[in-house]
């Protein structure tokens, strides 16, 4: 845990002191190139969004490449409204009730998902704090043939899973790519341009369960060293990728960005008969991905984005964990001119 703690800090602090670099080199560099960026910090953005969170789970037997056990939380439709002004903007939702028939197929699940994407002029910041009870098997298809698709799938309802992180990027064009025009609208992409992203990242997940999270069907497809029912894992390293901005006809616009890192992983394993085992330090891959398609005016906004993590690490030679997070939205906004009282208060 002290690791993790001191990653944290070193994140924090490498992002507070970069973050005074860039406000010292403000006053020497134009904040945007405006024929590539528009800018509508002084608007006043309402919307309205279908929110989409998420965090799964696998193993999969490194031995047989093709075997991997996915487990899924129950879906729940949520929607919410959001705001923004200047560099301040928040937003929240409610999720809608799970129907009798979904809880029957997919079980139910438990989850607190707390996630924050913040978008900054050079700067990109993600912080996770998820805690799911309860999912389903959804590949059972692949452990029991002739499954019926109409029959409820295998539910966990002791499985948990845990995923706490955080990542600190920097957005090397800054000038001419806008991360704000695709998932926060406090800005607009003119012309298509793209940007190397590099940064740090940290994260500690896991899962726990009262037996085998290899369930009896699918034993005979797992080596025995896999059979455990709890895992932790602490990731630590840096990534770098690229992200890009097509522009269609002014007001369309598609967004992709896919970021790949490498660090440190350590893990924890409880076997299914009690005992703890300690696999020592590996390497393990840690990918991001954002994309966003949609429209966006002077006024208006209707956009499809997502900000997306999977984090691979090969834990032994007999199995490796794959732990998938993030959200999805449909999203639909409009910028109004700032009301007088937030003008006399800026």
């Amino acid at each position: 845990m002290r690791i993790v703690a001191t990653a944290f800090l070193l994140l924090f602090g490498w992002f507070a002191q970069a973050q005074q670099a860039n406000n010292a080199l403000l006053k020497l560099n134009p904040l945007i190139d405006s024929i590539y960026v528009q800018d509508f910090s002084d608007k006043l953005i309402i919307g309205v969004y279908l929110p989409h969170k998420f965090l799964d789970f696998a193993v999969a037997n490194t031995k047989r490449s093709t075997t991997e056990l996915e487990y899924e939380p129950s879906s729940r439709a949520s929607i919410g409204g959001c705001f923004g002004y200047k560099w301040f903007g928040a937003g929240a939702s409610v999720s809608i009730p799970q129907s009798d028939k979904d809880r029957a197929m997919y079980g139910k699940t438990t989850r607190y998902d707390f996630q924050f994407n913040i978008y900054l002029r050079k700067f990109v910041v993600d912080a996770y704090f998820q805690s799911y009870k309860g999912v389903y098997n959804a590949n059972v298809d692949e452990f029991i043939g002739g499954w019926n698709s109409d029959t409820p799938f295998p539910q966990r309802p002791d499985i948990g899973l845990v995923n706490m992180g955080l990542t600190a990027r920097y957005v090397w064009n800054n000038t001419r790519f806008s991360y704000k025009s695709s998932f926060d609208f406090s800005e607009k992409q003119r012309k298509s341009a793209g940007s190397l992203i590099f940064g740090l990242y940290a994260f500690i997940n896991g899962v726990a369960a009262d037996s085998s999270v290899i369930p009896h069907y699918a034993r005979s497809c797992f080596d025995e060293n896999i059979m455990y029912s709890s895992y932790s894992g602490i990731h630590l390293g840096y990534s770098v990728g690229y992200a890009y901005t097509f522009v269609i006809k002014k007001n369309l616009f598609f967004t992709l960005s896919v970021i790949p890192g490498i660090g440190a992983f350590a893990s924890e394993l409880t076997l299914a008969d009690g005992s703890v085992v300690y696999p020592g330090a590996k390497a393990s891959i840690v990918i991001s991905s954002r994309f966003s398609l949609g429209y966006s005016n002077n006024r208006f906004y209707l956009a499809i984005n997502g900000v997306n993590g999977t984090t691979i690490a090969e834990a032994s030679k007999a199995y490796s964990t794959e732990l998938s997070y993030g959200n999805a939205n449909v999203t639909l906004g409009y910028r109004f001119n700032a009301p007088r009282l937030l003008k006399q208060r800026k």
